[in-house]
């Protein structure tokens, strides 16, 4: 199935959702070519695209695009898939995973916690404000660990 070669064009509109995208992205650590790929496959009029279709449409150099492809491509962000008759890689986003990217956030804070626990367990309560702010703090996480996994347990249920 041979698909249309002709760049991408994005209106006004989307143009500014793909900049509040990208931003976002890049708010979350992508760098601003990752960022911005990312932003144009989930908010653009086409879901795949090929290398040289991003690259245009969002006026990057080969080197930008083909790091961030590789990069969204080595941490599951996107996937390459070919079509038959064509020789071309079209790229497309993974999708956005919420449930996925809302646990990771929690490992990391978990992690976090972890650490001050470790931290609280070796510290010397010179300070007894600071030692009651590190305790405060993991007996928060630790309810926010819990209270997310019940929200994640109840969607399950609603929305098998």
């Amino acid at each position: 199935m041979k698909r249309s070669m002709e760049p991408t064009h994005l209106s006004k509109d989307q143009q500014a959702v793909v900049e509040r995208v990208a931003h976002y992205f890049q708010q979350s650590g992508s760098t601003q070519a990752a960022a911005y790929i990312q932003a144009l496959l989930i908010a653009g009029n086409k879901t795949a695209l090929t290398f040289d279709e991003i690259r245009e449409t969002l006026h990057l150099s080969k080197g930008s695009t083909s790091n961030a492809i590789k990069l969204l491509l080595s941490t599951n962000q996107l996937i390459a898939v070919t079509y038959m008759g064509d020789r071309k890689r079209y790229f497309k986003s993974t999708g956005i995973d919420w449930e996925t990217n809302t646990r990771k956030s929690l490992n990391q804070i978990l992690q976090v916690n972890t650490l001050l626990t470790a931290l609280l367990q070796v510290r010397k309560d010179d300070d007894p404000t600071h030692h009651e702010n590190l305790k405060k703090t993991i007996a928060f996480f630790d309810h926010l660990h819990g209270e997310i996994n019940d929200l994640f347990a109840k969607r399950r249920e609603q929305h098998p």
